[in-house]
């Protein structure tokens, strides 16, 4: 085969292919028409990928044709092959704004948020005022390249320069508003994947451009170190022909491809509304969850069972809803009443899981739900009563004077059950007295394990708080309300805030509120005394259990042991 052939074979094979991937551009384009109104912006990212297609099938049919006569220090020939890489900045500009807004809509309430939904906003302006800027100012540049005022090498270097940098603005974006956003639950499951897809194809496109400076870089200089007056020459050599098949294979059609798979497309026509639950009624095992209401519940009660009148044991506000005490198969339940601001379908979907997630532990004297009744807006979660409460009442309010080895075997009690739970690699994050229920022989019963999405959820729309005067340092300095990443030393930390409220019969820091205890724990490092304290390796070990380093707490397998071996010492 001769030269021109081979020239003439490359080219045709790579204008066939940008001419079949610019008529599918030109078919979403059309179909863009149908995408929703915050996302008609996104028509802009196969806007510009149509003009760079047009420009690539345009010199490579160009190059067809006149392979011998188009000198390579033509200006208008330099524009041709050039000018699409400036247009292809301009899509990966349109594509980071599409990630960042894709970022703020997949997420649940994320303007409630702390993360900073309208500098989220802003920052979506602001890539759309650069990418204006950048467009102005590649037409500023070719201009000064037809005065003579810059040279193509010029042109070239900042094109090269600029895919670096972008590609290293857009990577840091992308790391910074995920990790700034990672907190916060999806709206849907599908929202999810919606945005994971972006996020590949921003991924994507960053090592397209990060690449295709790496083949550019290369291109110019061979070409500057040659003496070759036509494209003929410029390509007769295997080694140039493979570079530049490659990079446009690699940097370009690739990316193209990830744009115009309906995968992605399909996003902009998606509003991200959540949906409702299609099932009325799923069962697994003993753990129900269905479609009805807490008056329902209770009509059912009352007219096959016989039912007392519910009694609300609690009602307060940043708590997870009101608990009610009602009555089932002649059985006395506890009902966990929560009204949702509006319906999450992400919720709903996760919450048979993480009630299943916390049965699946089989731990003894762990209260697990039993049920989940959902209609509308309203969740009630179903666990057993039991009428001793929580160990909050038996200190606090009823006041009962216990004796220290009773002391020593709750805390005991206590201790074992948050040891087995670490043993399944979970922790609890926000163990208080309230959350701790005795049964009739006053054993101890952790309450409120899991639940991690409806706690997140409510912490951003409802005003739900898991934090309080027995959270740990680490977990109080978190700016958030909700306990998101709980580890055995915050258990420690709280287990030893527990012990000294038993033995002391106080309650740390009464009245206090979050901003208090943040000044007052984490910043001025205070905790209550544990002067005049008997028997005094219980002191010790509360003080351990507050070390300032969570790596030095104990863990709870030597509580257990430690309290046993005091506890005999009494007998």
């Amino acid at each position: 085969m001769n030269d021109s052939a081979e020239v003439f074979l490359v080219f045709f094979i790579l204008a066939l292919t940008y001419t079949c991937f610019m008529a599918y551009n030109a078919l979403r384009l059309f179909q863009s028409r149908k995408f929703v109104k915050h996302w008609r912006y996104a028509k802009l990212i196969y806007s510009f990928q149509f003009v760079q297609l047009f420009l690539r099938s345009l010199s490579f049919w160009l190059v067809c044709a006149y392979s011998n006569d188009i000198n390579s220090d033509d200006n208008i020939a330099f524009t041709t092959f050039s000018l699409p890489d400036s247009v292809i900045i301009a899509s990966f500009i349109t594509l980071f704004w599409v990630m960042i807004t894709c970022t703020r809509h997949s997420r649940i309430d994320s303007e409630l948020s702390s993360c900073g939904g309208n500098k989220l906003v802003k920052t979506g302006f602001i890539t759309l005022i650069v990418l204006i800027i950048w467009l102005l100012l590649e037409f500023m540049l070719y201009g000064l390249l037809y005065l003579g005022m810059l040279s193509k090498n010029a042109i070239a270097l900042q094109q090269i320069i600029f895919c670096f940098l972008s590609s290293a603005i857009v990577c840091s974006g992308l790391i910074a508003v995920q990790v700034k956003y990672s907190g916060l639950p999806f709206k849907t499951e599908q929202a999810g994947k919606y945005l994971k897809t972006v996020i590949f194809v921003t991924i994507v496109w960053i090592f397209g451009r990060i690449l295709h400076g790496a083949f550019y870089f290369i291109s110019v200089r061979n070409i500057n170190d040659s003496s070759a007056s036509n494209f003929k020459e410029i390509v007769k050599n295997t080694k140039t022909i493979i570079l530049i098949i490659t990079d446009l294979l690699v940097t370009e059609i690739m990316c193209y491809f990830f744009i115009l798979d309906y995968s992605f497309f399909r996003i902009f026509s998606s509003d991200f509304i959540d949906e409702l639950v299609s099932s009325n009624l799923i069962l697994r095992d003993d753990v129900s969850m269905q479609s009805m209401p807490a008056s329902d519940l209770k009509d059912r009660a009352d007219h096959d069972f016989g039912t007392n009148q519910n009694s609300i044991l609690s009602d307060l506000k940043g708590k997870l809803g009101e608990l009610i005490i009602t009555t089932i198969n002649n059985s006395e339940v506890v009902v966990r009443k929560i009204i949702l601001t509006r319906f999450n379908k992400y919720v709903i979907e996760n919450l048979q899981a993480d009630i299943e997630d916390i049965k699946q532990l089989k731990i003894s004297n762990l209260c697990v739900y039993t049920g989940c009744n959902i209609m509308n807006n309203d969740i009630e979660l179903i666990m057993p009563y039991y009428p001793m409460g929580s160990l909050y009442n038996l200190l606090h309010v009823r006041q009962n004077d216990l004796s220290i080895p009773k002391k020593l075997e709750i805390s005991i009690g206590l201790a074992e059950i948050l040891s087995e739970i670490h043993s399944k690699k979970k922790a609890h994050g926000h163990l208080t007295s309230y959350n701790v229920l005795l049964n009739n022989k006053l054993e101890p019963i952790i309450t409120d394990l899991g639940l991690e999405h409806l706690k997140k959820y409510l912490g951003l729309t409802g005003g739900y708080c898991n934090k309080s005067a027995w959270s740990s340092p680490e977990i109080l300095k978190d700016p958030s309300n909700v306990v998101t990443k709980p580890t055995i030393s915050d258990d420690t930390y709280s287990f030893g805030m527990i012990m000294w409220e038993i033995f002391y019969n106080t309650e740390p820091f009464p009245g206090f509120t979050l901003t208090k205890l943040r000044e007052t724990v984490v910043e001025q490092g205070f905790r209550p005394g544990v002067n005049d304290f008997h028997p005094i390796e219980v002191a010790e070990l509360i003080k351990s259990c507050w070390n300032k380093d969570p790596d030095n707490r104990p863990d709870f397998e030597l509580i257990v042991k430690s309290l046993q071996v005091t506890l005999r010492t009494l007998d």
